[in-house]
């Protein structure tokens, strides 16, 4: 389980961004997070009928562009996870065996 912690807070202008503290940065798991949760959310967003109406035809595939790319940054952040998840395993199988 990961604890993903941030701010909102606004810049110079008023605009509201989230602060993600330096050291949750370092984890891949929270990037994939940060990563699956927008690609869902654009995914959401060319599901609703009535939204996508609202939308040119070039903002509906600038979306589903973006949604694909982000598919395939997520998916080297999920191999990463993997890989490291495996070699976790081998580390514990190893640690057993003493």
């Amino acid at each position: 389980m990961f604890n993903f912690q941030y701010e909102i807070k606004t810049n110079e202008k008023g605009r509201p961004f989230i602060d993600i503290y330096k050291d949750q940065t370092d984890h891949p798991e929270h990037k994939f997070m940060a990563l699956e949760i927008t690609r869902y959310l654009l995914n959401e967003l060319l599901k609703d009928n009535e939204k996508v109406d609202e939308l040119s035809e070039s903002d509906v595939v600038a979306i589903a562009n973006s949604g694909y790319l982000l598919e395939q940054i997520a998916d080297r952040f999920a191999s990463m996870i993997k890989e490291q998840n495996n070699a976790l395993g081998e580390l514990d199988l190893d640690i057993e065996d003493e």
